[in-house]
């Protein structure tokens, strides 16, 4: 894992020099495709700004960080897991039936010297009473 960290600071001084052209460009971009989607014209540069420029800045703490961090899509009928899973409020019971937003992992080393995957963001799902009720 220090391997890993070492290459990610690496990587991130070598490429400084054009992260804010780059974040620039991207910002632009995406600011001239959502307001051709809009219904009225409305001024969303800012906002689409902070989201950009937060989504780097934590890329860049994770590629520094020594554990390792994963994505995960919870596969329909999947048995519902409530320390990495949740989902609205409504009642709902049954398995997975659609992963609406993935959960974060982070792969560590625990103290015994085991790799260990601990939840940072837990997938949002709907299970299947949602819509199999709903008929």
């Amino acid at each position: 894992m220090v391997i890993k960290q070492g290459i990610g600071r690496g990587l991130l001084r070598h490429l400084e020099p054009s992260h804010e052209r780059l974040k620039e460009s991207l910002v632009k971009s995406l600011d001239q495709i959502l307001t051709l989607l809009l219904p009225v014209p409305y001024n969303l540069f800012p906002k689409i700004k902070k989201t950009i420029d937060r989504a780097v800045e934590i890329k860049n703490e994770i590629v520094c960080e020594q554990g390792l961090f994963k994505y995960r899509m919870v596969r329909s009928e999947e048995p519902f897991s409530p320390h990495k899973m949740e989902f609205s409020p409504d009642a709902q019971k049954g398995s997975v039936f659609v992963c609406t937003f993935p959960g974060l992992l982070k792969t560590d080393v625990a103290k015994n010297g085991n790799m260990v995957d601990v939840v940072l963001c837990k997938a949002n799902v709907e299970l299947d009473s949602v819509f199999l009720d709903s008929y």
